[in-house]
């Protein structure tokens, strides 16, 4: 674990934050989302994730940025208020 490592090296995987039953029982749909980035065989996939059901929706986008997040977003969401 040296310097270089620890800068350079893979990121530290996080614990997920926890949530008690409480806290779900209050959530409606959507009202609070996990959003990442993944890439398989060379892909960009965005994953959106509902914390109140873990649903998910699952994007591929051509790359990892703002602009391609904000698109799958509207998409998601449009796709929501439509059904």
């Amino acid at each position: 674990s040296c310097t270089a490592c620890a800068i350079c090296g893979p990121k530290q995987m996080f614990e997920p934050p926890v949530i008690n039953a409480e806290q779900i029982l209050g959530m409606l749909p959507m009202d609070e989302i996990a959003v990442d980035y993944g890439t398989f065989g060379g892909k960009n996939f965005l994953i959106v994730a509902d914390r109140a059901s873990s649903y998910a929706f699952c994007e591929q986008t051509k790359g990892q940025t703002t602009a391609e997040t904000i698109k799958v977003l509207d998409g998601i969401f449009d796709f929501l208020v439509k059904t």
